[in-house]
């Protein structure tokens, strides 16, 4: 199926829970109203803050994940990704409050709670409440600026937009750094199919295709990172198995079809929208200002036009999901043994000594030897050590 252009937030109602060898992430946000609104639970210096949903940095992210953990007969320990600390409180002599913290060594279990505006309240469950009764305590999100933190009132106030929150999913689109990688894969919400990159064997005009999810050694052609544009909002796509970006400059006849680059600052960039339920719509907007959205369709069948109320599950919404141990750093690399010379010369990097060796970016992103790369820094691997390289 090639891939072409046409030119032309849903709260989850239940949470799962699970175990850290098999752990299912989510962002824990307030309803709120006005500066209140829409802050997710952040750890900031074992503090559990209100703060904006990161999306472009990972560090700042794994801070606002968290997963739930079930303790039969009791409730759920609430853990934090960034620190593997869990959700507890402390009295605060300063304010007179019990505010959110992060733990070590916490064994608060919670509680949730369906509100009638379809969020969640989140009450201790095996802790003496304010009335001295047990479970009379609920998360509060305040409005006290600059820090807005967490704090517990009771049951009183359990109903209002600071007492309700919405457990989502992590699976989102969100930009890599050049420490920490996040690969993704991208389906398409109609189809079931996913992203892939066929520049190998170029269909059509599409260098890149959909293709059923592969289990076969090459998922690799299947996994995409996203990092900024330079001196821009906007996203660059990059396949981990070939390197290639997903252009924004495109073949048209009938359609748009998407091609490759391996330069990063080529076109306008990508942008997302969310449509619902985890689904996005993926545009571009060039400087002529037509706005072209990822349609997955082929040759032969017409294209519908893209209307936002009625994208959800069409052609046009597309699903990310994180590939299992996704995030990954590239450590500080070693001296190549001293028979082994590598160095750049005109956009190429030549390797002499060894014949077993790979190229990969400092992303983690293998590029294929002998071939002609961007200006950037590269890891030289081989025999268990590795060697930057300058390509300029």
């Amino acid at each position: 199926m090639s891939l072409v252009f046409s030119v032309n937030t849903v709260a989850q109602n239940s949470v799962e829970s699970s175990t850290a060898s098999n752990p299912k992430w989510y962002y824990i946000q307030v309803i709120g109203s006005g500066a209140t609104a829409n802050r997710v639970l952040t750890v900031v210096e074992d503090k559990v803050l209100g703060q904006p949903l990161s999306i472009t940095d990972i560090k700042q992210l794994n801070c606002q994940l968290w997963r739930l953990e079930l303790v039969s007969g009791v409730g759920y320990l609430i853990i934090n990704k960034s620190t593997d600390k869990r959700l507890s409180v402390s009295y605060d002599a300063a304010t007179k409050q019990r505010i959110a913290i992060a733990s070590a060594d916490a064994s608060t279990c919670w509680r949730y709670g369906l509100q009638a505006n379809s969020s969640f309240y989140i009450n201790m469950a095996n802790e003496t409440g304010l009335d001295g009764t047990a479970g009379d305590i609920y998360l509060y999100q305040t409005a006290t600026t600059p820090d807005y933190g967490l704090i517990f009132t009771g049951s009183a106030n359990r109903t209002g937009v600071n007492a309700s929150f919405k457990f989502v999913l992590s699976d989102m689109p969100i930009a890599s750094t050049d420490d920490d990688v996040v690969w993704m894969y991208i389906k398409n919400a109609k189809t079931g199919k996913y992203l892939t990159d066929a520049v190998a064997s170029p269909q059509d005009k599409a260098y890149f295709t959909l293709d059923d999810l592969k289990t076969d050694g090459n998922e690799t052609v299947q996994q995409w990172k996203l990092t900024m544009q330079t001196g821009k909002s906007s996203m660059v796509l990059t396949n981990r198995a070939t390197g290639n970006i997903v252009n924004t400059n495109v073949v048209f006849d009938r359609y748009y079809y998407l091609q490759y680059t391996n330069n990063p600052d080529s076109g306008d960039g990508w942008n997302y929208e969310l449509i619902s339920n985890n689904q996005y719509a993926i545009y571009t907007t060039n400087a002529d200002g037509i706005v072209k959205y990822w349609y997955a369709t082929t040759p032969d069948q017409p294209t519908e036009s893209y209307i936002n109320d009625y994208a959800l599950n069409s052609a046009y919404a597309w699903i990310f999901s994180w590939v299992p141990d996704a995030v990954t750093s590239i450590n500080s690399p070693q001296n190549l043994p001293d028979n082994i010379r590598a160095y750049s010369d005109n956009k190429r990097i030549y390797v002499e000594g060894c014949n077993d060796y790979k190229i990969i970016t400092i992303y983690g992103t293998p590029v294929y030897k002998n071939a002609g790369l961007p200006v950037g820094v590269y890891l030289v691997i081989t025999k268990g050590r590795a060697l930057k390289v300058l390509v300029k």
